[in-house]
């Protein structure tokens, strides 16, 4: 047996710790003798300056349990949650084991996928701040001291080309804007950069600067023109440059207004034209360059001449045979 860092052999006997009212004897089986207990030591826990036999079960104190296992004294004491409150806010009572908060911690929000604390406060836009308050979202939207109307209020933000601000609506004129007129042409023609188009790409790129620049632009569209193409083909090489390629045929209604008649624009396109003159013999050397963005002939119409893409078989006579 071993037993204060002391090993005994079976059958011997021993005082711990000098008490003599206390006999330990090592051996297999605990029995009285007289007035006094003879202990198993294997099986019994010297704990405090007491012994236990083995499974007695004991209080330690207000929040320990002890158990005796075959000579050790095991302890176990109550898991206590975390608190969110301060230490300075947490208080135990008489005879319980774990601290509470002294005050009821808040709670939470949760707003556009972040957490909020109680008290917090952030700009949602220019216009409008939020505040949490015990797990709830509150939002105020500065009022303001006018009384314009949309899409004049619109308008008294818009920036853009002289032209636009030239055209500026001021409270002296009494003539109407004529993005006043445009409105829904302007909404309807500008829309796509919001649509399924791009939505891929308005991941990674805000559509919503191109979007004001493309009202703007149609603000002071003459008739007949496509003044929205200048921002959606702007938004489309932002889209490129991370990795997003916009085919053109999406937003077709730019198409033939950026490329010449026949061709369309492609990021990877070949290096050199195929005219009338070398339909079948482009230089080899051309062949091999490397692929260039731009406007380039489409498959139905892959012969460039006189500044359009016309079919092969319409090169004009005498070059028809090289094909």
């Amino acid at each position: 047996c071993s037993f204060g860092g002391k090993v005994f052999k079976n059958g011997d006997t021993f005082t711990p710790g000098g008490d003599p009212c206390i006999e330990c004897s090592c051996k297999i089986v605990s029995f009285f003798s007289g007035s006094r207990k003879i202990y198993d030591v294997s099986l019994v826990c010297f704990f405090r300056n007491k012994i236990y036999t083995n499974t007695k079960h004991i209080r330690a104190d207000n929040c320990t349990d002890c158990t005796c296992m075959e000579g050790t004294m095991v302890c176990t004491s109550p898991t206590c949650p975390v608190l969110i409150c301060p230490v300075e806010q947490q208080y135990t009572t008489p005879g319980s084991c774990c601290p509470k908060c002294k005050v009821k911690p808040r709670k939470e929000c949760r707003y556009n996928g972040q957490i909020q604390m109680h008290g917090d406060e952030w700009q949602r836009d220019v216009c409008t701040e939020c505040e949490c308050r015990d797990g709830h979202v509150h939002c105020t939207m500065e009022e303001c001291n006018n009384t314009l109307k949309c899409p004049k209020f619109g308008d008294s933000w818009r920036t853009g080309s002289l032209s636009a601000c030239r055209n500026r609506l001021t409270p002296l004129q009494k003539k109407e804007s004529p993005c006043e007129k445009n409105f829904k042409t302007r909404e309807h023609e500008c829309q796509i950069l919001l649509s399924d188009v791009f939505v891929e790409c308005s991941k990674k790129v805000d559509p919503k600067t191109y979007y004001r620049s493309c009202l703007m632009d149609m603000c002071d569209c003459p008739k007949g023109k496509l003044c929205s193409c200048e921002s959606l083909l702007a938004y489309s090489r932002a889209c490129t440059r991370e990795g997003l390629y916009i085919p053109q045929e999406k937003y077709g209604h730019c198409k033939d207004k950026t490329c010449p008649d026949g061709a369309e624009f492609n990021v990877c396109g070949p290096a050199c034209a195929r005219t009338c003159d070398n339909i079948n013999s482009i230089d080899r050397s051309c062949l091999m360059k490397p692929c260039v963005r731009g406007c380039h002939c489409t498959h139905n119409r892959p012969v460039f001449h006189n500044g359009r893409c016309i079919p092969a078989h319409r090169c004009p006579k005498g070059k028809q045979d090289a094909t």
